[in-house]
Order: structure tokens, then C-alpha cells, then sequence
């Protein structure tokens, strides 16, 4: 939408400037009076009657009409038309796409979601995608123009400067996201790995005021993302916080990078599962099931999980020795469905690394069902248009 883009030079530069800063803060102000938009803004009294009319010209914000009162009359507010543009999230997991469509008050108008379980090539994958963005604007009858930011959450490697993902670790394939979005809309695209979106939405919502966070998440794999001084730490190649691939055991189990010893074939959901099979001769039981069992009392269950547990504080040993964080944040059924997994963690980490002043952080559990990286995606695309 040209009406909330930045133009790139002269006098019409600073005008859409200043007409974006006028439309975020009557976004967030939930109704705001020109005068106080002048005085927040530091903007003169035309600039802001400038800006002001554009937008609602734009349809993007009304005015409310003027009411007497016994004290006399109320300062007209400027608010939003909430339905007037739309911010589109999408969520690229191993097994799906998720999207969602909100509105500029975060209320969720559209939800879908397919299965791309078995793809590997990057054509495929697009092709999945922007089908169900075509799907979403028939069924929502929204036209094209009124979405104006995209937010991708993808898995795998991203590269935001590219705008590519390698999704697939088979292939190694730089696929570009952004471009194949951009071919359908005229619109501010944000694309981050799915597990900072996650970082990124957990550290807003839950721990503000920490400056130092770090967030593990355990699944098919081992990820994670870390916060120093605010910010999500990337690293030059954006592959910061490699946590399935920290040492945890000279010469242990076989990677599937090729090394040996690292966290992953010790703690991945499917690593612990083959595991219990093979000291239960049991097949068919799922994680969920394996630490029900555990926490009920089962000896070869508890003793399964206590291996993995033990390799995962290995790991975090090293994190807390070399970043002294204010909070660990996990995430994975092993952490939801058993409770003894977090006191275990603390005092076995407390025990290899005993120097009081690095332990003095909190651990936290993050509920897995309450994730959804499309609509945290759709919500930070919105602030990324709005921060041009």
C-alpha cells in the first residue's frame, strides 16, 4: 500500500516518514487527539494535519465525531479502521505450512494450514505456498493491496539479506521465499528463522526487562536462539546457537553431521524413543508415552530420560559458562510431560559448574500448544513495515 511507504528521497521522504510515525502511534494509542499526536511526534501543527488527512483520505483512520459534555466539548480522536489493511503470517515446519490473515488489531480473520511432509525441493515448496496465499484472498475476499506485510517463519537457515531459507538439509537448497512472495504482493516481507520469531515473541510477551536469554527448543531436532543486550544474536552466518551440535560425550554417538559425541542423536525426540525401544524391546511409544511412563515410575523409562537429560546439561553447562544467562527458556514435550526433567537440569548443571554467580538465573518452561509462529510472524511483519 503506497499510502505506508517510506519514499526514498527529498522533501516527499520526510512527509511519509512522518505520516507512518502518525499512523503507528494512533495504531498503539488506541484513539489519540492532533494535538497530542503533534506534541508525541515533536511534528507542527500542518505536518500533522497533513498526514492525518492522507490517512484518512487512505481510509486507514477515522475521526470521531465531536461530543458535548458538562465540561464542555471532548477533543475529536483519531482512530484506526482495523479491517482498512491486513498483515499475513506464515509458518514453515517440517511437516506443514501454517498461514493466518490479521487485522491491525490482531484479530485472526483467516487460519489454514497443509501438509508438505516429504518435500525437499524448493520449486515444490513454493508452489505449496503460494497456492494457499491465492486460497486465502478468494476465501477472504480481500484484495491484494490490502495486505500490506507478509512475516515468514521458516526452519532451517535463513538468510535474511537474501531473502533465501536451505529448508532441507538434504539438498542444501538456497530457496527464494521472499522473491516468490513478492511476485504476488506489493508488500513489506519479513522473513526470520521460526524458532527466533518464537525467541522473539516469548522475550516481548514473557521476560522484557531480561537482557541476557536462552531458548532451547526440542523436537526431530535440537534448535534454539539467544538474546544478549536485546538483541537475537545471529552470528556472521546467521547459524548462531547451534546447540544440537555442542559436545556432550568424547567419541559418543554418531551425528548426523558426521561427528561424534554431539547433543543431537542423544536428545532428539526420536533419538530418545530409539533408545527406549532398545533397553524396553518395546516399539511403537512415543516420547509423551516414555515420559508418562517415567513419571509414573517405570525404571527403564526413568533411566532413559535421565541420559538424555544428563547430555542436554552437559550442553547447557557450556551455554551458562560462556554466556551467563538471566533465563533459560525450554521448550518440548520432554519438559511439558515431565516434571521432574526441569529440577533435574538445574541441579545437574549446578553440580558440573559450581560457581554461584553464573547460576543465579531462572528456568522456564514454555507450553508448546500456545506456539503459533504464524500469527507471531504476521504481528512482527506489521512493526517491521512500521520501523521503516
Amino acid at each position: 500500500m503506497e499510502i505506508l511507504t517510506v519514499h526514498q528521497r527529498g522533501k516527499s521522504q520526510i512527509k511519509s516518514k512522518n505520516r507512518l510515525k502518525i499512523f503507528k502511534l494512533i495504531l498503539s494509542s488506541g484513539g489519540i487527539s492532533r494535538i497530542e499526536l503533534g506534541k508525541s511526534l515533536h511534528l507542527s501543527a500542518a505536518s500533522v494535519t497533513r498526514g492525518v488527512e492522507e490517512l484518512v483520505r487512505a481510509g486507514l483512520i477515522y475521526e470521531e465525531k465531536k461530543e458535548i459534555t458538562f465540561v464542555g466539548r471532548r477533543p475529536v480522536l483519531l482512530n484506526i479502521r482495523k479491517n482498512s489493511c491486513y498483515s499475513m503470517g506464515v509458518h514453515i515446519s517440517r511437516r506443514s505450512i501454517s498461514l493466518c490473515i490479521q487485522n491491525l488489531q490482531e484479530e485472526v480473520i483467516y487460519e489454514a494450514k497443509d501438509s508438505i511432509w516429504g518435500i525437499e525441493n524448493g520449486a515444490d515448496l513454493l508452489q505449496v505456498l503460494q497456492r494457499m496465499m491465492r486460497q486465502a484472498l478468494e476465501k477472504t475476499h480481500i484484495c491484494q493491496e490490502k495486505i500490506v506485510s507478509i512475516g515468514l517463519a521458516v526452519r532451517g537457515t535463513v538468510n535474511r539479506q537474501r531473502g533465501t531459507v536451505i529448508y532441507s538439509e538434504q539438498t542444501r537448497e538456497a530457496i527464494p521465499v521472499v522473491e516468490s512472495v513478492k511476485s504476488l504482493f506489493d508488500a513489506a516481507v519479513f522473513l526470520e528463522n521460526n524458532i527466533d520469531v518464537d525467541l522473539k515473541s516469548a522475550y516481548s510477551q514473557e521476560f522484557p526487562h531480561t537482557d541476557e536469554l536462552v531458548y532451547v527448543f526440542a523436537d526431530e531436532g535440537i534448535s534454539g536462539g539467544m538474546i544478549s543486550g536485546r538483541q537475537v544474536i545471529r552470528g556472521r552466518n546467521n547459524m548462531a546457537a547451534q546447540f544440537a551440535h555442542l559436545l556432550v560425550e568424547e567419541n559418543g554417538r554418531l551425528c548426523s553431521c558426521g561427528q561424534k559425541g554431539h547433543l543431537q542423536p542423544y536428545f532428539a525426540k526420536s533419538a530418545i524413543e530409539a533408545e527406549y525401544q532398545s533397553q524396553s524391546g518395546q516399539t511403537g511409544v512415543n516420547l509423551v508415552q516414555i515420559c508418562d511412563r517415567a513419571d509414573q515410575g517405570e525404571e527403564i523409562a526413568q533411566a532413559v530420560l535421565r541420559t538424555a537429560l544428563e547430555k542436554l546439561a552437559a550442553a547447557m553447562t557450556q551455554v551458562v559458562a560462556l554466556f551467563n544467562p538471566g533465563v533459560i527458556v525450554l521448550c518440548g514435550d520432554i519438559f511439558e510431560h515431565y516434571p521432574a526433567s526441569v529440577s533435574f537440569l538445574k541441579d545437574t548443571v549446578a553440580a558440573r559448574l559450581p560457581i554461584t554467580p553464573l547460576l543465579h538465573f531462572d528456568w522456564r518452561v514454555r507450553v508448546r500448544r500456545e506456539i503459533r509462529p504464524e500469527r507471531n510472524a504476521a504481528k512482527l511483519a506489521l512493526e517491521y513495515l512500521l520501523e521503516q
